[in-house]
């Protein structure tokens, strides 16, 4: 099991930017992400760790996190149990099993995601910067596999295999535009969820560490971020500044000379980069910008009329189809109505919502204490970790990552390393297990 746990942290890191790699519906009747089949069998690895009481326990961030998700995942059950009890009917009217019971799995896979790379490191902190290269690998993959998309576009080159990108109309990974060129989606589902996936890793490769190696590989991630012609790669651009403002104290100077120089230019040409254009110059009609209104519409309406339990998780679509159209099955099962926060404030209520940002909160908070308490390597690296979560939170509150398992990433690396400073500040203390953080065979099962 031992082994089994460092080779589920090792996929998470190796496979974090890439999102979509799947397989296709047409083998198994039913899409899956890899991804998010490494959080299942790291979810079964972590229940098999607690079951068996696997040294070294948990910290006290662990904990605080296993009982808040532990609380959430309870909820859930006990609000469906309660909701069905209440009126049998509701599954003739809106709710929807399979898609309950698909939100409730994707939510384990990413929070037993985020516990698997903590405990991983916690085990076996030998391995920590093993771990940091598989995410630097895993990005300097995607930046390739993005550019290699965009030649093949050029080339003409189209294709229906969506096992390692998303093909629109053919082109794998890129979005034709009209213009000069097209929007690059790369190894993730679309061009705004590509504009964040690599902002950890670019943000890493920025460290002093890893700068005089990856700067080259840095620089065209920065430039395929502005490719993407997403309107949140502007987000990602500026947490880059402030990384490098933060972390290069002697240069910063430069840095604000520099990019006062180049953000006015930069700034006019992704404004004139189709889908910005488009966007600005038919703002109330563009068809993005009136969906995610509608959405938004939507989502408030719902959480205002079921204020405290929600809708139930994943009833988005089935709810909006029934009182819309009453046909629960209006909508593709698939659709999801972006604005994170909303939707899980409208599927499970303020009891639900509540929990969440409650435990992200005490989670960011320990962040950014942890920061004051580490040499510069180290506050570097949290650093990095901590501004490309950020800048995925962020996201959060247009889009959807709170269910894609590489935001846990994130969130487990982050874990670690604020526990390994906070408990270096206090008394040495004795495992009650016996077991040593790095031991090798303790527990096998």
């Amino acid at each position: 099991m031992i082994r089994m746990l460092r080779t589920v942290g090792c996929l998470l890191a190796a496979l974090y930017c890439f999102v979509w790699l799947r397989i296709p519906e047409d083998v198994l009747g039913v899409v899956l992400p890899i991804q998010r089949l490494v959080g299942w069998l790291g979810l079964v690895v972590v229940l098999a760790a607690l079951l068996f009481n696997v040294a070294p326990g948990p910290g006290r961030l662990a904990r605080g996190y296993l009982g808040a998700v532990v609380l959430f995942v309870v909820y859930l059950g006990v609000d469906f149990l309660l909701r069905f009890l209440g009126n049998p009917d509701v599954f003739n009217a809106y709710f929807d099993l399979p898609l309950f019971a698909s939100d409730i799995a994707k939510y384990l896979a990413s929070f037993a995601s985020a516990y698997v790379v903590y405990f991983t490191l916690r085990r076996h902190s030998q391995i920590e910067n093993t771990l940091i290269r598989l995410l630097l690998l895993s990005g300097g993959l995607s930046i390739a596999a993005a550019y290699g998309f965009l030649f093949l576009y050029f080339q003409g080159f189209t294709t229906d295999n969506e096992v390692l990108a998303h093909p629109f109309g053919g082109y794998l990974g890129v979005w034709e535009t009209g213009g000069a060129l097209p929007r690059l989606a790369g190894t993730t589902a679309e061009p705004q969820q590509f504009a964040i996936v690599f902002l950890t890793p670019l943000l890493l490769m920025l460290t002093r560490r890893y700068i005089g190696r990856f700067w080259p590989i840095a620089l065209l991630g920065a430039a395929a971020l502005a490719i993407s012609q997403s309107k949140f790669s502007i987000v990602s651009i500026l947490l880059v500044l402030l990384y490098l403002f933060w972390v290069y104290q002697r240069f910063r100077v430069g840095i604000v000379l520099g990019a006062a120089v180049l953000l006015p230019p930069l700034g006019y040409y992704i404004a004139t980069l189709p889908t910005f254009s488009d966007t600005f110059d038919d703002l109330l009609v563009s068809g993005a910008v009136v969906e995610r209104a509608s959405n938004a519409g939507n989502l408030v309406s719902i959480i205002l009329a079921n204020l405290f339990t929600g809708i139930g998780a994943g009833q988005y679509g089935p709810f909006v189809g029934y009182v819309a159209m009453g046909n629960k099955d209006f909508l593709p099962k698939t659709y999801y109505p972006n604005f994170d926060f909303l939707k899980i404030f409208a599927e499970t209520g303020l009891i639900g919502f509540g929990l969440v940002v409650a435990m992200l909160a005490r989670l960011f908070g320990n962040f950014f204490r942890a920061l004051a308490l580490m040499d510069d390597e180290q506050r570097e690296r949290l650093l990095a970790l901590l501004l490309g979560a950020i800048g995925i939170v962020l996201n959060m509150f247009i889009g959807y990552e709170f269910l894609h398992v590489f935001f846990w990433v994130n969130i487990g690396f982050l874990m670690f390393l604020a526990e390994r400073a906070f408990e270096s500040t206090e008394p040495a203390t004795k495992d009650p297990s016996g077991v040593e953080p790095n031991a090798v065979g303790a527990y096998r099962v």
